[in-house]
């Protein structure tokens, strides 16, 4: 079995453009707050890190986490029954 993945973009004011990153699914029992920051800050920071080292702003400008309609939740992966 395979872990079901999302892919999030974002951008930092060093950044000229979105970068995407790939994230875990959330968790049908999973705490939002505790997957931000488990999974998607995680997974952010250390994509940032690799593609501008030199960067300290402590915030990006936007973090855009889909929302598929067929997803029973924020941070789910999509049904594929659907």
């Amino acid at each position: 079995m395979t872990a079901q993945t999302l892919t999030i973009a974002y951008k930092c004011r060093c950044m000229a453009a979105e970068a995407e990153i790939l994230v875990r699914a959330r968790g049908e029992r999973e705490d939002i707050a505790d997957w931000v920051r488990e999974a998607v800050q995680v997974a952010l920071s250390s994509d940032h890190m690799a593609r501008s080292p030199l960067c300290r702003s402590p915030t990006v400008e936007h973090c855009k986490i889909p929302m598929p309609e067929n997803a029973p939740y924020v941070g789910a992966a999509p049904r594929l029954d659907s």
